[in-house]
Protein backbone atom coordinates (compact mmCIF):
# COMPACT_ATOMS: atom_id res chain seq x y z
CA UNK A 1 0.00 0.00 0.00
CA UNK A 2 2.35 2.54 1.14
CA UNK A 3 4.47 1.74 -2.51
CA UNK A 4 1.39 2.35 -4.16
CA UNK A 5 0.57 5.70 -2.46
CA UNK A 6 3.99 6.65 -3.94
CA UNK A 7 3.62 6.02 -7.59
CA UNK A 8 0.35 7.54 -7.23
CA UNK A 9 2.11 10.81 -5.97
CA UNK A 10 4.79 10.27 -8.41
CA UNK A 11 2.05 10.36 -11.35
CA UNK A 12 0.36 13.25 -10.27
CA UNK A 13 0.90 16.91 -11.19
CA UNK A 14 -0.64 18.14 -8.59
CA UNK A 15 1.07 16.80 -5.62
CA UNK A 16 4.54 18.99 -4.36
CA UNK A 17 7.41 18.40 -6.22
CA UNK A 18 9.21 17.17 -3.09
CA UNK A 19 6.72 14.77 -1.92
CA UNK A 20 7.43 13.47 -5.76
CA UNK A 21 11.23 13.32 -5.32
CA UNK A 22 10.60 11.60 -1.94
CA UNK A 23 8.08 8.92 -3.31
CA UNK A 24 11.25 8.09 -6.10
CA UNK A 25 13.77 7.75 -3.70
CA UNK A 26 11.90 5.70 -1.31
CA UNK A 27 10.91 3.56 -4.18
CA UNK A 28 14.06 3.05 -6.32
CA UNK A 29 15.94 2.46 -2.90
CA UNK A 30 12.72 -0.22 -1.98
CA UNK A 31 13.14 -2.00 -5.27
CA UNK A 32 17.21 -1.83 -5.58
CA UNK A 33 16.94 -3.63 -1.58
CA UNK A 34 14.43 -6.25 -2.82
CA UNK A 35 16.78 -7.66 -5.77
CA UNK A 36 19.20 -10.15 -4.09
CA UNK A 37 20.00 -11.31 -7.43
CA UNK A 38 22.74 -11.60 -10.19
CA UNK A 39 20.28 -9.55 -11.96
CA UNK A 40 19.92 -6.96 -9.26
CA UNK A 41 19.14 -4.04 -12.16
CA UNK A 42 16.94 -5.88 -14.12
CA UNK A 43 14.42 -7.32 -11.02
CA UNK A 44 14.32 -3.70 -10.35
CA UNK A 45 13.40 -2.53 -12.91
CA UNK A 46 10.75 -5.45 -13.95
CA UNK A 47 9.54 -4.64 -9.70
CA UNK A 48 9.42 -0.66 -10.46
CA UNK A 49 7.11 -1.59 -13.93
CA UNK A 50 4.95 -4.23 -12.55
CA UNK A 51 4.18 -1.93 -9.42
CA UNK A 52 3.12 0.70 -12.17
CA UNK A 53 1.01 -1.01 -13.63
CA UNK A 54 -0.78 -2.40 -10.13
CA UNK A 55 -1.59 1.55 -9.84
CA UNK A 56 -2.91 2.14 -13.18
CA UNK A 57 -5.13 -1.01 -13.03
CA UNK A 58 -7.17 0.87 -10.17
CA UNK A 59 -10.73 -1.12 -9.96
CA UNK A 60 -9.37 -3.95 -11.97
CA UNK A 61 -9.46 -6.37 -9.75
CA UNK A 62 -8.35 -9.66 -11.74
CA UNK A 63 -5.81 -7.73 -13.40
CA UNK A 64 -4.37 -6.74 -10.39
CA UNK A 65 -4.42 -9.83 -9.17
CA UNK A 66 -2.55 -11.11 -12.03
CA UNK A 67 0.19 -8.45 -11.83
CA UNK A 68 0.43 -9.12 -8.24
CA UNK A 69 1.30 -12.63 -9.16
CA UNK A 70 4.00 -11.51 -11.46
CA UNK A 71 5.54 -9.15 -8.94
CA UNK A 72 5.60 -12.21 -6.28
CA UNK A 73 8.08 -13.97 -8.99
CA UNK A 74 10.02 -11.32 -9.72
CA UNK A 75 10.83 -10.65 -6.40
CA UNK A 76 12.31 -13.90 -5.62
CA UNK A 77 15.19 -12.88 -8.10
CA UNK A 78 15.17 -15.94 -10.37
CA UNK A 79 16.71 -15.34 -13.67
CA UNK A 80 14.90 -17.08 -15.81
CA UNK A 81 11.68 -15.52 -14.69
CA UNK A 82 13.35 -12.12 -14.43
CA UNK A 83 13.67 -12.36 -18.25
CA UNK A 84 10.70 -13.27 -18.98
CA UNK A 85 8.98 -10.49 -17.70
CA UNK A 86 11.32 -8.22 -19.29
CA UNK A 87 10.19 -9.88 -22.66
CA UNK A 88 6.61 -9.42 -21.47
CA UNK A 89 6.57 -5.87 -20.44
CA UNK A 90 9.09 -5.36 -23.58
CA UNK A 91 12.15 -3.97 -21.43
CA UNK A 92 14.92 -5.11 -22.98
CA UNK A 93 17.53 -6.70 -20.60
CA UNK A 94 20.67 -4.66 -19.72
CA UNK A 95 24.06 -5.51 -18.37
CA UNK A 96 24.15 -5.47 -14.85
CA UNK A 97 27.34 -3.21 -15.15
CA UNK A 98 25.01 -0.36 -16.48
CA UNK A 99 27.28 0.42 -19.69
CA UNK A 100 24.73 0.52 -22.21
CA UNK A 101 24.23 3.13 -24.57
CA UNK A 102 21.07 4.14 -24.04
CA UNK A 103 20.02 8.04 -24.19
CA UNK A 104 17.34 10.45 -25.82
CA UNK A 105 18.72 14.68 -26.31
CA UNK A 106 14.82 15.44 -27.06
CA UNK A 107 12.09 14.48 -24.98
CA UNK A 108 9.26 17.03 -22.77
CA UNK A 109 7.61 16.98 -19.33
CA UNK A 110 4.16 18.32 -17.85
CA UNK A 111 5.52 21.52 -18.02
CA UNK A 112 5.36 22.12 -21.79
CA UNK A 113 3.80 19.58 -24.38
CA UNK A 114 4.51 16.25 -21.96
CA UNK A 115 2.17 14.20 -20.23
CA UNK A 116 4.34 13.26 -17.10
CA UNK A 117 5.58 15.21 -14.39
CA UNK A 118 9.77 15.67 -14.19
CA UNK A 119 10.28 12.69 -11.57
CA UNK A 120 7.54 10.45 -13.22
CA UNK A 121 9.67 11.28 -16.29
CA UNK A 122 12.90 10.20 -14.77
CA UNK A 123 11.50 7.07 -13.27
CA UNK A 124 10.49 5.97 -16.60
CA UNK A 125 13.70 6.86 -18.38
CA UNK A 126 15.52 4.60 -15.75
CA UNK A 127 13.03 1.69 -16.04
CA UNK A 128 13.74 1.74 -20.03
CA UNK A 129 17.59 1.58 -19.29
CA UNK A 130 18.29 5.52 -20.33
CA UNK A 131 21.39 6.91 -18.44
CA UNK A 132 21.25 10.50 -20.85
CA UNK A 133 18.54 12.68 -21.09
CA UNK A 134 18.19 15.79 -22.57
CA UNK A 135 14.69 17.69 -21.33
CA UNK A 136 13.53 20.64 -23.82
CA UNK A 137 10.96 23.27 -22.36
CA UNK A 138 9.40 25.54 -24.36
CA UNK A 139 10.89 29.07 -24.70
CA UNK A 140 11.60 29.44 -21.20
CA UNK A 141 12.10 26.96 -18.01
CA UNK A 142 11.13 28.10 -14.12
CA UNK A 143 13.57 26.84 -11.75
CA UNK A 144 11.45 24.93 -10.04
CA UNK A 145 10.83 22.37 -12.61
CA UNK A 146 14.52 23.09 -13.62
CA UNK A 147 15.34 21.67 -9.80
CA UNK A 148 13.10 18.91 -9.73
CA UNK A 149 14.31 17.16 -13.28
CA UNK A 150 17.61 17.40 -11.97
CA UNK A 151 16.91 16.52 -8.28
CA UNK A 152 14.99 13.54 -9.74
CA UNK A 153 18.21 12.35 -12.08
CA UNK A 154 20.57 11.90 -9.64
CA UNK A 155 18.76 10.20 -6.96
CA UNK A 156 18.70 7.29 -10.24
CA UNK A 157 22.23 8.32 -11.67
CA UNK A 158 20.89 9.54 -15.33
CA UNK A 159 22.81 12.43 -16.66
CA UNK A 160 20.25 15.11 -17.80
CA UNK A 161 20.96 18.32 -19.88
CA UNK A 162 18.12 21.11 -20.11
CA UNK A 163 17.57 22.65 -23.19
CA UNK A 164 15.03 25.51 -24.46
CA UNK A 165 13.51 25.40 -27.98
CA UNK A 166 12.57 28.20 -30.10
CA UNK A 167 10.85 28.63 -33.20
CA UNK A 168 12.42 31.02 -35.63
CA UNK A 169 10.97 32.25 -38.99
CA UNK A 170 12.73 30.89 -42.16
CA UNK A 171 12.08 31.34 -45.31
CA UNK A 172 7.82 31.19 -45.23
CA UNK A 173 7.74 28.77 -42.02
CA UNK A 174 9.25 28.25 -38.59
CA UNK A 175 11.91 26.14 -37.90
CA UNK A 176 12.94 24.78 -34.54
CA UNK A 177 16.57 25.33 -32.75
CA UNK A 178 17.35 23.70 -29.91
CA UNK A 179 19.58 25.41 -26.89
CA UNK A 180 21.19 24.49 -23.74
CA UNK A 181 23.79 26.04 -22.03
CA UNK A 182 26.95 24.83 -20.63
CA UNK A 183 29.78 25.17 -18.24
CA UNK A 184 28.10 24.96 -15.04
CA UNK A 185 30.51 22.60 -12.32
CA UNK A 186 26.89 21.06 -10.62
CA UNK A 187 23.36 21.24 -10.64
CA UNK A 188 23.30 24.01 -8.08
CA UNK A 189 26.28 26.01 -10.45
CA UNK A 190 23.36 26.12 -13.37
CA UNK A 191 20.16 26.59 -11.13
CA UNK A 192 22.01 30.07 -9.97
CA UNK A 193 22.71 30.83 -14.17
CA UNK A 194 18.46 30.36 -14.58
CA UNK A 195 18.40 32.73 -11.44
CA UNK A 196 20.82 35.30 -12.83
CA UNK A 197 20.02 38.81 -14.28
CA UNK A 198 20.70 37.74 -17.60
CA UNK A 199 18.56 34.69 -17.79
CA UNK A 200 15.96 36.42 -16.14
CA UNK A 201 15.77 38.77 -18.86
CA UNK A 202 15.53 36.88 -21.52
CA UNK A 203 13.44 34.35 -19.81
CA UNK A 204 10.79 36.89 -20.03
CA UNK A 205 11.10 37.08 -23.41
CA UNK A 206 10.31 33.31 -23.97
CA UNK A 207 6.95 34.03 -21.39
CA UNK A 208 5.93 36.31 -23.67
CA UNK A 209 6.18 33.84 -26.81
CA UNK A 210 4.27 31.48 -24.40
CA UNK A 211 1.37 33.79 -23.62
CA UNK A 212 1.16 35.14 -27.04
CA UNK A 213 0.37 31.38 -28.13
CA UNK A 214 -1.94 30.96 -25.63
CA UNK A 215 -3.93 33.82 -26.55
CA UNK A 216 -3.46 32.15 -30.28
CA UNK A 217 -5.02 28.79 -29.37
CA UNK A 218 -7.76 30.25 -27.42
CA UNK A 219 -8.57 32.33 -30.43
CA UNK A 220 -8.64 29.15 -32.55
CA UNK A 221 -11.05 27.40 -29.60
CA UNK A 222 -13.45 30.39 -30.08
CA UNK A 223 -13.91 29.80 -33.54
CA UNK A 224 -13.81 25.89 -33.06
CA UNK A 225 -17.21 26.57 -30.80
CA UNK A 226 -18.66 29.23 -32.64
CA UNK A 227 -18.48 27.96 -36.57
CA UNK A 228 -16.54 24.22 -36.72
CA UNK A 229 -17.78 22.48 -33.83
CA UNK A 230 -21.94 22.72 -35.52
CA UNK A 231 -20.42 21.64 -38.88
CA UNK A 232 -18.51 18.92 -37.24
CA UNK A 233 -21.38 17.79 -35.28
CA UNK A 234 -23.86 17.51 -38.20
CA UNK A 235 -21.15 15.73 -40.34
CA UNK A 236 -21.04 12.92 -37.81
CA UNK A 237 -24.11 13.21 -36.30
CA UNK A 238 -22.86 13.12 -33.22
CA UNK A 239 -23.21 15.69 -30.28
CA UNK A 240 -20.35 18.06 -30.13
CA UNK A 241 -20.28 20.19 -26.55
CA UNK A 242 -18.54 23.56 -26.35
CA UNK A 243 -15.37 23.33 -24.79
CA UNK A 244 -14.99 26.08 -22.12
CA UNK A 245 -11.51 28.17 -22.10
CA UNK A 246 -11.71 27.47 -18.48
CA UNK A 247 -11.69 24.00 -19.03
CA UNK A 248 -9.33 23.76 -22.08
CA UNK A 249 -6.80 25.83 -19.56
CA UNK A 250 -7.90 23.55 -16.52
CA UNK A 251 -6.67 20.47 -18.87
CA UNK A 252 -3.59 21.94 -19.51
CA UNK A 253 -2.08 22.47 -15.96
CA UNK A 254 1.07 23.73 -16.03
CA UNK A 255 2.18 22.54 -19.74
CA UNK A 256 2.17 25.60 -22.65
CA UNK A 257 -0.99 25.79 -24.99
CA UNK A 258 -0.65 24.44 -28.65
CA UNK A 259 -2.53 22.94 -31.42
CA UNK A 260 -1.93 19.27 -30.36
CA UNK A 261 -2.91 19.86 -26.71
CA UNK A 262 -6.30 21.59 -28.12
CA UNK A 263 -6.61 18.28 -30.26
CA UNK A 264 -6.53 16.10 -27.16
CA UNK A 265 -8.95 18.43 -25.45
CA UNK A 266 -11.60 18.39 -27.79
CA UNK A 267 -10.96 14.15 -28.58
CA UNK A 268 -11.32 13.47 -24.87
CA UNK A 269 -14.59 15.92 -25.01
CA UNK A 270 -16.08 13.89 -28.01
CA UNK A 271 -14.69 10.39 -27.60
CA UNK A 272 -17.87 9.28 -25.71
CA UNK A 273 -20.23 10.68 -28.45
CA UNK A 274 -18.10 8.88 -30.74
CA UNK A 275 -18.12 5.89 -29.46
CA UNK A 276 -21.73 5.46 -29.37
CA UNK A 277 -22.53 6.36 -32.79
CA UNK A 278 -20.14 3.72 -34.16
CA UNK A 279 -21.97 1.75 -31.92
CA UNK A 280 -25.18 2.41 -33.11
CA UNK A 281 -24.20 2.20 -36.50
CA UNK A 282 -22.59 -1.36 -35.77
CA UNK A 283 -25.56 -2.71 -34.29
CA UNK A 284 -28.25 -1.52 -37.25
CA UNK A 285 -30.03 -4.08 -39.02
CA UNK A 286 -28.34 -6.05 -41.75
CA UNK A 287 -30.52 -4.64 -44.42
CA UNK A 288 -30.02 -1.04 -43.32
CA UNK A 289 -25.58 -1.45 -43.30
CA UNK A 290 -25.10 0.13 -46.56
CA UNK A 291 -22.19 1.23 -48.20
CA UNK A 292 -22.85 4.75 -46.56
CA UNK A 293 -23.42 3.58 -43.16
CA UNK A 294 -20.39 1.39 -43.41
CA UNK A 295 -18.21 4.53 -44.38
CA UNK A 296 -19.80 6.73 -41.57
CA UNK A 297 -18.86 4.25 -39.20
CA UNK A 298 -15.20 3.45 -40.11
CA UNK A 299 -14.60 7.59 -40.19
CA UNK A 300 -15.88 7.82 -36.63
CA UNK A 301 -13.91 4.91 -35.96
CA UNK A 302 -10.41 6.74 -37.49
CA UNK A 303 -10.83 9.86 -35.25
CA UNK A 304 -8.07 10.62 -32.55
CA UNK A 305 -6.29 13.68 -31.68
CA UNK A 306 -3.75 13.62 -34.69
CA UNK A 307 -7.41 13.88 -37.22
CA UNK A 308 -8.65 16.73 -35.10
CA UNK A 309 -5.54 18.65 -35.40
CA UNK A 310 -5.10 17.87 -39.08
CA UNK A 311 -8.58 18.01 -39.92
CA UNK A 312 -10.40 20.13 -37.57
CA UNK A 313 -8.07 22.78 -36.65
CA UNK A 314 -6.05 22.97 -39.96
CA UNK A 315 -6.18 26.62 -40.85
CA UNK A 316 -5.30 25.41 -44.57
CA UNK A 317 -9.21 23.77 -44.67
CA UNK A 318 -10.53 26.56 -42.72
CA UNK A 319 -9.66 29.81 -43.44
CA UNK A 320 -11.49 31.45 -40.63
CA UNK A 321 -8.78 29.54 -38.01
CA UNK A 322 -5.70 32.22 -37.26
CA UNK A 323 -2.59 30.45 -38.80
CA UNK A 324 -0.27 29.68 -36.01
CA UNK A 325 2.57 27.61 -38.49
CA UNK A 326 3.22 30.24 -40.76
CA UNK A 327 4.91 33.73 -40.33
CA UNK A 328 2.33 35.87 -41.62
CA UNK A 329 2.68 39.15 -40.33
CA UNK A 330 6.54 39.38 -37.97
CA UNK A 331 5.52 42.34 -36.93
CA UNK A 332 2.20 41.05 -34.89
CA UNK A 333 4.74 38.31 -33.14
CA UNK A 334 6.32 38.09 -29.89
CA UNK A 335 10.53 39.45 -30.32
CA UNK A 336 11.98 36.33 -29.61
CA UNK A 337 9.23 34.80 -32.39
CA UNK A 338 10.22 37.41 -35.29
CA UNK A 339 14.05 37.34 -35.00
CA UNK A 340 15.74 35.02 -37.28
CA UNK A 341 17.96 31.84 -37.02
CA UNK A 342 20.98 33.85 -36.74
CA UNK A 343 19.87 37.00 -34.44
CA UNK A 344 18.20 34.41 -32.27
CA UNK A 345 21.57 32.67 -31.43
CA UNK A 346 23.28 36.29 -31.11
CA UNK A 347 21.22 36.89 -28.31
CA UNK A 348 21.25 33.13 -26.58
CA UNK A 349 25.35 33.60 -26.54
CA UNK A 350 25.04 36.94 -24.85
CA UNK A 351 23.48 34.70 -22.02
CA UNK A 352 26.24 32.57 -21.23
CA UNK A 353 29.19 31.76 -23.26
CA UNK A 354 28.98 28.08 -23.41
CA UNK A 355 26.24 26.28 -25.49
CA UNK A 356 25.14 23.62 -27.49
CA UNK A 357 23.36 25.30 -30.54
CA UNK A 358 21.37 22.46 -31.86
CA UNK A 359 19.35 22.70 -36.01
CA UNK A 360 16.78 20.42 -35.91
CA UNK A 361 16.80 18.98 -39.34
CA UNK A 362 12.78 17.62 -39.23
CA UNK A 363 11.29 19.19 -42.33
CA UNK A 364 14.30 21.10 -43.47
CA UNK A 365 16.38 20.04 -47.10
CA UNK A 366 19.32 19.89 -47.31
CA UNK A 367 19.52 23.05 -49.13
CA UNK A 368 17.83 24.60 -46.18
CA UNK A 369 20.65 22.98 -43.84
CA UNK A 370 23.40 24.20 -46.00
CA UNK A 371 22.00 27.86 -46.25
CA UNK A 372 21.49 28.18 -42.26
CA UNK A 373 25.17 26.63 -42.04
CA UNK A 374 26.00 29.53 -43.84
CA UNK A 375 23.81 32.04 -42.36
CA UNK A 376 24.33 31.41 -39.14
CA UNK A 377 28.41 31.70 -39.28
CA UNK A 378 29.11 29.09 -37.45
CA UNK A 379 27.20 29.47 -34.48
CA UNK A 380 25.43 26.41 -34.64
CA UNK A 381 27.09 23.56 -33.23
CA UNK A 382 25.10 20.22 -33.64
CA UNK A 383 22.15 18.95 -36.02
CA UNK A 384 19.45 16.91 -34.53
CA UNK A 385 20.45 14.46 -37.44
CA UNK A 386 17.76 12.43 -36.57
CA UNK A 387 14.35 12.56 -35.01
CA UNK A 388 11.74 9.54 -34.28
CA UNK A 389 8.43 11.68 -34.84
CA UNK A 390 10.02 12.86 -37.79
CA UNK A 391 11.14 10.29 -38.98
CA UNK A 392 7.56 8.35 -38.78
CA UNK A 393 6.04 11.40 -40.17
CA UNK A 394 8.11 11.46 -43.23
CA UNK A 395 9.21 14.60 -42.65
CA UNK A 396 13.01 13.70 -43.31
CA UNK A 397 13.67 12.83 -46.78
CA UNK A 398 17.13 14.47 -47.09
CA UNK A 399 17.95 12.13 -43.89
CA UNK A 400 21.15 10.86 -45.74
CA UNK A 401 22.41 14.04 -47.96
CA UNK A 402 22.00 16.06 -44.73
CA UNK A 403 24.43 13.46 -43.23
CA UNK A 404 26.76 13.23 -46.14
CA UNK A 405 27.00 17.13 -46.13
CA UNK A 406 27.82 16.96 -42.26
CA UNK A 407 30.88 14.26 -42.78
CA UNK A 408 32.32 16.59 -46.15
CA UNK A 409 32.51 19.77 -43.96
CA UNK A 410 34.20 17.42 -40.85
CA UNK A 411 36.40 16.41 -43.22
CA UNK A 412 37.64 19.40 -45.18
CA UNK A 413 36.41 17.69 -48.55
CA UNK A 414 36.10 21.26 -50.05
CA UNK A 415 35.76 19.28 -53.94
CA UNK A 416 32.93 17.59 -52.87
CA UNK A 417 30.96 20.26 -50.50
CA UNK A 418 31.09 22.41 -54.13
CA UNK A 419 30.00 19.61 -55.58
CA UNK A 420 27.14 19.64 -53.56
CA UNK A 421 26.62 23.21 -53.57
CA UNK A 422 26.67 23.34 -57.81
CA UNK A 423 24.19 20.74 -57.39
CA UNK A 424 21.92 22.52 -55.04
CA UNK A 425 22.48 25.51 -57.32
CA UNK A 426 21.18 23.62 -60.50
CA UNK A 427 18.08 22.33 -59.00
CA UNK A 428 17.21 26.12 -58.04
CA UNK A 429 17.88 26.71 -61.46
CA UNK A 430 15.37 23.76 -63.08
CA UNK A 431 13.00 24.91 -60.29
CA UNK A 432 13.26 29.30 -61.01
CA UNK A 433 14.34 29.90 -57.62
CA UNK A 434 16.62 32.93 -59.18
CA UNK A 435 16.69 34.64 -55.57
CA UNK A 436 18.20 31.67 -53.79
CA UNK A 437 20.58 30.54 -56.65
CA UNK A 438 22.14 33.91 -56.43
CA UNK A 439 22.60 33.36 -52.94
CA UNK A 440 24.01 29.69 -53.40
CA UNK A 441 26.60 31.21 -55.94
CA UNK A 442 28.04 33.28 -53.15
CA UNK A 443 28.08 30.36 -51.02
CA UNK A 444 30.03 28.47 -53.48
CA UNK A 445 32.93 30.90 -53.91
CA UNK A 446 32.76 31.09 -50.25
CA UNK A 447 33.19 27.24 -49.29
CA UNK A 448 36.41 28.04 -47.53
CA UNK A 449 34.65 30.33 -44.54
CA UNK A 450 32.07 27.67 -44.50
CA UNK A 451 34.85 25.09 -43.31
CA UNK A 452 36.87 27.49 -41.31
CA UNK A 453 33.95 27.50 -39.15
CA UNK A 454 34.12 23.85 -38.08
CA UNK A 455 37.74 22.91 -38.57
CA UNK A 456 38.70 23.38 -35.08
CA UNK A 457 35.24 22.49 -33.57
CA UNK A 458 33.43 19.90 -35.96
CA UNK A 459 29.78 19.89 -36.61
CA UNK A 460 28.18 17.63 -34.33
CA UNK A 461 25.26 15.09 -33.99
CA UNK A 462 22.03 15.00 -31.93
CA UNK A 463 19.26 12.02 -31.77
CA UNK A 464 15.82 12.01 -30.20
CA UNK A 465 12.70 10.76 -30.46
CA UNK A 466 10.47 14.50 -29.77
CA UNK A 467 9.05 12.09 -27.29
CA UNK A 468 5.70 13.78 -25.09
CA UNK A 469 4.80 10.79 -23.74
CA UNK A 470 1.68 10.55 -26.17
CA UNK A 471 2.42 9.50 -29.08
CA UNK A 472 0.87 5.78 -29.81
CA UNK A 473 3.70 4.21 -31.74
CA UNK A 474 6.81 5.05 -30.16
CA UNK A 475 8.10 6.43 -26.40
CA UNK A 476 11.13 7.77 -25.42
CA UNK A 477 14.68 6.40 -25.51
CA UNK A 478 17.19 4.87 -28.07
CA UNK A 479 19.82 1.99 -27.68
CA UNK A 480 22.95 0.98 -29.46
CA UNK A 481 22.64 -2.01 -29.34
CA UNK A 482 25.79 -3.40 -29.62
CA UNK A 483 25.90 -2.14 -26.06
CA UNK A 484 22.90 -4.69 -24.69
CA UNK A 485 23.48 -8.62 -23.95
CA UNK A 486 23.02 -10.93 -26.64
CA UNK A 487 19.68 -12.03 -24.52
CA UNK A 488 18.42 -8.07 -24.84
CA UNK A 489 19.45 -7.66 -28.80
CA UNK A 490 17.20 -10.84 -29.53
CA UNK A 491 14.38 -9.55 -27.73
CA UNK A 492 14.63 -6.51 -29.64
CA UNK A 493 14.88 -8.23 -32.64
CA UNK A 494 11.94 -10.46 -31.50
CA UNK A 495 9.22 -7.98 -30.42
CA UNK A 496 9.98 -5.43 -32.37
CA UNK A 497 10.43 -6.03 -36.03
CA UNK A 498 10.59 -2.66 -37.87
CA UNK A 499 13.64 -1.26 -39.52
CA UNK A 500 16.62 0.33 -37.39
CA UNK A 501 17.13 3.58 -37.42
CA UNK A 502 19.31 5.10 -40.55
CA UNK A 503 21.82 6.08 -38.53
CA UNK A 504 25.28 4.44 -38.08
CA UNK A 505 28.26 5.41 -35.63
CA UNK A 506 31.23 3.17 -34.03
CA UNK A 507 31.24 2.29 -30.93
CA UNK A 508 34.03 0.86 -28.87
CA UNK A 509 34.91 -0.37 -25.33
CA UNK A 510 37.93 1.33 -23.21
CA UNK A 511 38.84 -0.75 -20.21
CA UNK A 512 40.35 1.31 -17.39
CA UNK A 513 42.74 -0.18 -15.03
CA UNK A 514 44.02 1.67 -12.04
CA UNK A 515 46.60 0.98 -9.32
CA UNK A 516 44.79 0.68 -5.76
CA UNK A 517 45.75 3.12 -3.35
CA UNK A 518 48.67 2.83 -1.42
CA UNK A 519 49.85 -0.43 -3.32
CA UNK A 520 53.28 -0.57 -3.88
CA UNK A 521 54.60 0.03 -7.55
CA UNK A 522 57.76 -2.19 -7.37
CA UNK A 523 55.93 -5.13 -6.14
CA UNK A 524 57.31 -8.12 -3.79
Amino acid sequence: YAVANLLRNLESGGVQARDRLLGLQVLYDEVLSSAHTTLRRNTARVLMQIMKSIVRAHGKEQRQLKLAHDFRAAAQGTPRIVRRLLKRYHLPEMDESWNQIAFDDHVYDMNTKGRKSPTHLIMDAWIKGIKTLTVIYDNCVSIEAAREILSAAAIVGISVRIGLEFRVPFRGRFIDVLWAPRGFSSNEDFLEFLASDKMRAFSEKGRDVVNWEREMVLQVLSSWNDVLRPRYAAKYAIEIPPLGADDFLNFLGRGHASLPRLAECLYKLVRSSIDAQAQALGQLPAGAQTEEVRKQKASLEGISSDTIQDEWLNPDLHPELPQLSIPEDLDKLPELRRLAPYELMKELAKVNAGYRMVLCTTGLSVQDVMELLWDCKGMITHLEIFSMRGWMDGLMPDIHEIGELQVALNSGQGPRLKQMVRQMIRDMQESGDEERRAKFEQILHAIPTLWEHYRHSPLKSRIGTGSSSRARSFGMGLVVTDTLPARGVKMLEKRHPSPVIPVWAPVEEHVISREPEGSDSKGS
